[in-house]
């Protein structure tokens, strides 16, 4: 059966057990030229709030173009397991977490890493980590960062790089954030999956703004524009009945893990900001994509990455946040061609 990217029941969906006991949910399609261990692999990694179908419109032209393409439900979303501990959700402890899936697929080659939001987050120390197993790396949204060189607690992180763009951190971190958004599930997918000219106003990512529009005080003026119009009713319901089966609660702790990220990654990476070398080598190909209507990079942001990855080529398609949706083809197409290009690999229809 064909994959239709308004049928989430047409992908091959798969379960398996990590080495470290966790049980992943993930979604598998292989060409029809498959030979393990030689057909290229791209490993895709979504963010909040989201889980395997939000890659729907990319899987499918990838794989006709003859790579293998797997999208798990990240930790703690959908049907992935969910565990209590914070210190998981952080991005190096994700990165492994990947590897482990990998692992467990007996994949030991090279990987495309296409990561989206925290996503993105998790497969940049991905690449400068586990850098023999990084083919490429497409992260989408979200730049590069320094390893953190001081503990930071969610309110400070969010002070130092301001509550105009960092507040709905706050609420994130807050003891009652799981109760109001698993109550207004429906409402937080609304407020999320908007196109580029139909984001709410004002943003919700200032302080104290998701809050407003989640218990009504602030109306939203439409339901999710960014899911298909004809089928949006299913779409959506899609969503909503994986979030409240699976809930919110522990999809919050990748924000909640911030206190965690310095005692990880100090010592695990060679880094200093006069040995620009040392973060990830030129050896591996980045296309960083960052949508004209992304609100928290700019170009500024963006100049300021350049000297710590010089190999990296940026794309700015037009769009907002959620551009894998927004501009689904366009975005396959893109990425595609760019791998393609890099690596001169040839199609399969």
């Amino acid at each position: 059966m064909p994959m239709d990217p308004s049928d989430p029941s047409s992908f091959n969906l798969q379960h398996i057990k990590l080495a470290n006991g966790r049980k992943y949910r993930y979604c598998d399609q292989t060409p029809t030229d498959y030979v393990h261990r030689k057909t290229p692999v791209l490993l895709l990694m979504h963010g909040f709030p989201e889980f395997w179908f939000d890659w729907r419109y990319q899987i499918g032209p990838w794989v006709r173009r003859g790579w293998r393409v797997i999208a798990p439900d990240m930790l703690g979303y959908g049907g992935t397991d969910k565990p209590d501990d914070v210190s998981l959700y952080t991005p190096l402890s994700i990165a492994a977490e990947m590897v482990g899936l990998l692992d467990a697929l007996d994949l030991k080659q090279p990987v495309v890493l296409v990561g989206h939001d925290w996503g993105a987050l998790a497969a940049w120390p991905f690449a400068m980590r586990y850098t023999e197993r990084v083919k490429a790396l497409v992260p989408i949204s979200l730049p590069y960062q320094h390893p953190f060189t001081t503990s930071l607690t969610v309110p400070q992180l969010v002070e130092s790089r301001g509550p105009e763009k960092f507040g709905y951190w706050s609420f994130f971190d807050s003891p009652e954030a799981p109760t109001i958004i698993n109550a207004n599930i429906s409402k937080l997918i609304d407020i999320c999956f908007r196109s580029r000219d139909t984001l709410c106003e004002p943003p919700f990512i200032s302080q104290g703004s998701i809050q407003k529009y989640l218990t009504g005080e602030w109306k939203i003026d439409s339901p999710a524009t960014l899911l298909s119009e004809k089928v949006r009713h299913i779409e959506r319901q899609y969503y909503i009945d994986t979030f409240k089966a699976g809930g919110i609660d522990k999809p919050l702790n990748y924000y909640r893990s911030t206190p965690y990220r310095y005692e990880q990654e100090q010592g695990r990476f060679s880094f200093t900001m006069n040995h620009l070398d040392l973060i990830i080598p030129a050896t591996v190909p980045i296309l960083f994509m960052v949508p004209t209507g992304e609100r928290i990079v700019n170009a500024e942001v963006i100049e300021h990455t350049r000297p710590f990855v010089p190999s990296m080529e940026v794309v700015r398609p037009e769009g907002a946040h959620y551009i894998m949706l927004e501009k689904g083809d366009e975005v396959a197409q893109i990425i595609g061609d760019w791998l393609e290009k890099k690596f001169e690999v040839a199609t399969s229809g």
